[in-house]
Protein backbone atom coordinates (compact mmCIF):
# COMPACT_ATOMS: atom_id res chain seq x y z
CA UNK A 1 0.00 0.00 0.00
CA UNK A 2 2.83 2.31 0.82
CA UNK A 3 4.40 1.74 -2.63
CA UNK A 4 1.10 2.48 -4.34
CA UNK A 5 0.70 5.74 -2.45
CA UNK A 6 4.24 6.70 -3.35
CA UNK A 7 3.55 6.08 -7.05
CA UNK A 8 0.39 8.18 -6.93
CA UNK A 9 2.28 11.04 -5.28
CA UNK A 10 5.05 10.89 -7.84
CA UNK A 11 2.50 10.86 -10.66
CA UNK A 12 0.77 13.94 -9.29
CA UNK A 13 4.06 15.78 -9.01
CA UNK A 14 4.90 14.95 -12.62
CA UNK A 15 1.49 16.18 -13.79
CA UNK A 16 1.94 19.45 -11.92
CA UNK A 17 5.44 19.89 -13.35
CA UNK A 18 4.12 19.16 -16.86
CA UNK A 19 1.33 21.71 -16.45
CA UNK A 20 3.74 24.37 -15.20
CA UNK A 21 6.09 23.71 -18.14
CA UNK A 22 3.32 23.96 -20.66
CA UNK A 23 2.07 27.20 -19.10
CA UNK A 24 5.45 28.93 -19.17
CA UNK A 25 6.76 27.65 -22.47
CA UNK A 26 3.62 27.98 -24.60
CA UNK A 27 4.21 30.97 -27.09
CA UNK A 28 2.08 34.05 -26.41
CA UNK A 29 -0.07 35.79 -29.02
CA UNK A 30 -1.22 32.76 -30.84
CA UNK A 31 -4.73 34.15 -30.79
CA UNK A 32 -4.51 36.72 -33.63
CA UNK A 33 -8.17 37.66 -33.39
CA UNK A 34 -8.74 36.81 -37.06
CA UNK A 35 -11.42 34.28 -37.57
CA UNK A 36 -11.66 32.25 -40.70
CA UNK A 37 -15.12 31.49 -41.90
CA UNK A 38 -15.70 27.82 -42.23
CA UNK A 39 -16.29 26.51 -45.69
CA UNK A 40 -19.89 26.40 -46.75
CA UNK A 41 -21.59 23.09 -47.17
CA UNK A 42 -23.42 22.17 -50.32
CA UNK A 43 -26.81 20.50 -50.12
CA UNK A 44 -24.98 17.19 -50.59
CA UNK A 45 -22.92 17.78 -47.50
CA UNK A 46 -19.54 18.48 -49.16
CA UNK A 47 -17.58 21.57 -48.23
CA UNK A 48 -16.95 24.12 -51.00
CA UNK A 49 -14.84 27.25 -50.95
CA UNK A 50 -16.74 30.59 -51.05
CA UNK A 51 -16.44 32.12 -54.50
CA UNK A 52 -14.51 35.41 -54.79
CA UNK A 53 -16.68 38.53 -55.25
CA UNK A 54 -17.01 39.63 -58.89
CA UNK A 55 -14.69 42.39 -60.11
CA UNK A 56 -16.38 45.77 -60.75
CA UNK A 57 -17.09 46.41 -64.45
CA UNK A 58 -14.40 48.41 -66.27
CA UNK A 59 -15.71 51.81 -67.28
CA UNK A 60 -14.28 53.09 -70.53
CA UNK A 61 -13.80 56.89 -70.66
CA UNK A 62 -16.28 58.61 -72.94
CA UNK A 63 -14.51 60.64 -75.61
CA UNK A 64 -16.56 63.41 -77.12
CA UNK A 65 -15.99 63.86 -80.87
CA UNK A 66 -14.12 67.07 -81.71
CA UNK A 67 -16.26 69.51 -83.72
CA UNK A 68 -15.01 70.13 -87.23
CA UNK A 69 -12.80 73.18 -87.64
CA UNK A 70 -14.55 76.18 -89.10
CA UNK A 71 -12.53 77.79 -91.83
CA UNK A 72 -12.54 81.55 -91.74
CA UNK A 73 -13.36 83.26 -95.01
CA UNK A 74 -10.32 84.52 -96.90
CA UNK A 75 -9.48 88.13 -96.29
CA UNK A 76 -10.45 90.46 -99.06
CA UNK A 77 -7.50 91.75 -101.00
CA UNK A 78 -7.10 95.49 -100.89
CA UNK A 79 -5.19 97.51 -103.44
CA UNK A 80 -4.16 101.14 -103.23
CA UNK A 81 -4.16 103.63 -106.07
CA UNK A 82 -0.94 105.57 -105.47
CA UNK A 83 -1.09 109.36 -105.65
CA UNK A 84 0.58 111.16 -108.54
CA UNK A 85 2.11 114.61 -108.41
CA UNK A 86 3.58 117.16 -110.76
CA UNK A 87 6.06 119.87 -109.91
CA UNK A 88 5.22 123.55 -110.07
CA UNK A 89 7.58 126.50 -109.64
CA UNK A 90 5.98 129.24 -107.60
CA UNK A 91 5.54 132.66 -109.09
CA UNK A 92 5.22 136.00 -107.36
CA UNK A 93 1.81 136.37 -105.74
CA UNK A 94 0.98 132.65 -105.81
CA UNK A 95 -1.16 131.17 -103.06
CA UNK A 96 -2.57 127.68 -102.69
CA UNK A 97 -5.95 129.07 -103.77
CA UNK A 98 -4.62 130.64 -107.00
CA UNK A 99 -2.63 127.48 -107.77
CA UNK A 100 -5.76 125.36 -107.22
CA UNK A 101 -7.72 127.66 -109.51
CA UNK A 102 -5.05 127.40 -112.16
CA UNK A 103 -4.74 123.61 -112.10
CA UNK A 104 -8.28 122.54 -111.29
CA UNK A 105 -10.42 125.47 -112.36
CA UNK A 106 -11.56 126.02 -108.77
CA UNK A 107 -9.94 127.25 -105.56
CA UNK A 108 -11.70 124.52 -103.54
CA UNK A 109 -8.63 122.27 -103.62
CA UNK A 110 -6.21 124.71 -102.00
CA UNK A 111 -6.10 122.51 -98.88
CA UNK A 112 -5.25 119.45 -101.03
CA UNK A 113 -2.18 121.26 -102.38
CA UNK A 114 -1.25 122.24 -98.83
CA UNK A 115 -1.46 118.60 -97.68
CA UNK A 116 0.78 117.58 -100.58
CA UNK A 117 3.42 120.00 -99.23
CA UNK A 118 3.23 119.55 -95.43
CA UNK A 119 6.65 121.09 -94.78
CA UNK A 120 5.82 124.34 -96.56
CA UNK A 121 3.68 126.89 -94.72
CA UNK A 122 1.04 128.70 -96.83
CA UNK A 123 2.46 131.98 -95.57
CA UNK A 124 5.94 131.07 -96.81
CA UNK A 125 5.25 130.69 -100.53
CA UNK A 126 8.12 132.46 -102.33
CA UNK A 127 8.77 132.80 -106.01
CA UNK A 128 11.21 130.17 -107.27
CA UNK A 129 10.25 127.45 -104.80
CA UNK A 130 9.16 124.14 -106.30
CA UNK A 131 6.07 122.47 -104.84
CA UNK A 132 4.09 119.34 -105.59
CA UNK A 133 0.65 119.60 -107.13
CA UNK A 134 -1.47 116.41 -106.98
CA UNK A 135 -2.84 115.31 -110.33
CA UNK A 136 -5.94 114.13 -108.50
CA UNK A 137 -6.70 116.48 -105.59
CA UNK A 138 -8.74 113.73 -103.90
CA UNK A 139 -5.81 111.31 -103.86
CA UNK A 140 -3.06 112.72 -101.65
CA UNK A 141 -2.02 109.63 -99.66
CA UNK A 142 -3.39 106.77 -101.77
CA UNK A 143 -6.96 105.56 -102.23
CA UNK A 144 -7.75 101.97 -101.09
CA UNK A 145 -9.90 99.92 -103.46
CA UNK A 146 -10.73 96.24 -103.94
CA UNK A 147 -8.03 94.35 -105.79
CA UNK A 148 -8.81 94.19 -109.48
CA UNK A 149 -11.08 97.22 -109.45
CA UNK A 150 -8.37 99.85 -109.60
CA UNK A 151 -8.17 101.69 -112.93
CA UNK A 152 -5.20 100.92 -115.11
CA UNK A 153 -4.57 104.59 -115.80
CA UNK A 154 -6.22 107.77 -114.56
CA UNK A 155 -5.91 109.39 -117.98
CA UNK A 156 -7.88 109.21 -121.17
CA UNK A 157 -6.51 110.20 -124.56
CA UNK A 158 -7.39 112.92 -127.07
CA UNK A 159 -6.05 113.23 -130.62
CA UNK A 160 -5.51 116.84 -131.68
CA UNK A 161 -7.44 117.92 -134.79
CA UNK A 162 -7.14 120.94 -137.02
CA UNK A 163 -8.22 124.17 -135.30
CA UNK A 164 -7.96 122.71 -131.81
CA UNK A 165 -6.78 124.76 -128.87
CA UNK A 166 -6.42 123.69 -125.26
CA UNK A 167 -9.46 125.77 -124.32
CA UNK A 168 -11.52 124.15 -127.07
CA UNK A 169 -10.35 120.67 -126.03
CA UNK A 170 -11.15 121.42 -122.38
CA UNK A 171 -14.64 122.59 -123.39
CA UNK A 172 -15.08 119.36 -125.38
CA UNK A 173 -13.88 116.86 -122.75
CA UNK A 174 -14.82 118.69 -119.55
CA UNK A 175 -17.54 121.08 -120.64
CA UNK A 176 -15.45 123.92 -119.23
CA UNK A 177 -12.81 125.80 -121.22
CA UNK A 178 -11.22 127.16 -118.03
CA UNK A 179 -9.70 123.70 -117.37
CA UNK A 180 -7.33 124.11 -120.33
CA UNK A 181 -4.34 124.49 -117.99
CA UNK A 182 -5.15 121.09 -116.44
CA UNK A 183 -4.55 119.48 -119.83
CA UNK A 184 -1.40 121.55 -120.38
CA UNK A 185 0.13 120.55 -117.02
CA UNK A 186 -0.55 116.87 -117.75
CA UNK A 187 1.29 117.13 -121.08
CA UNK A 188 4.31 119.25 -120.21
CA UNK A 189 6.53 116.44 -121.47
CA UNK A 190 5.40 117.16 -125.05
CA UNK A 191 4.11 120.75 -124.98
CA UNK A 192 6.51 123.70 -124.77
CA UNK A 193 3.61 126.11 -124.22
CA UNK A 194 -0.15 126.21 -124.52
CA UNK A 195 -0.03 127.09 -128.21
CA UNK A 196 2.33 124.31 -129.39
CA UNK A 197 -0.36 121.84 -130.43
CA UNK A 198 0.19 119.67 -133.49
CA UNK A 199 -2.40 117.87 -135.56
CA UNK A 200 -2.41 114.16 -134.71
CA UNK A 201 -0.75 114.75 -131.38
CA UNK A 202 -2.04 112.48 -128.61
CA UNK A 203 -2.75 114.30 -125.38
CA UNK A 204 -3.29 112.77 -121.96
CA UNK A 205 -6.57 113.95 -120.47
CA UNK A 206 -6.63 113.69 -116.66
CA UNK A 207 -9.97 113.08 -114.90
CA UNK A 208 -12.08 116.10 -114.27
CA UNK A 209 -11.82 117.28 -110.67
CA UNK A 210 -15.00 116.90 -108.66
CA UNK A 211 -16.61 120.22 -107.84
Amino acid sequence: MQDQATRIAVGLVLLVALWIGVYWWWPAGTDSGVSVAPPEKTPGGTNTARPAPPSPPKIEPKIEPRPPAVESPPAKSIAVIPPEFQEYTLKSGDTYSTISLRFYGTSAYASAIGKANPLLSPSNLRAGRVIRVPKDPKNIQGVPVKAGSEPRTPFSEYVVESGDTLSKIAATVYGESKLANLIFEANRDQLKDEDSLKIGQRLKIPPKPSQ
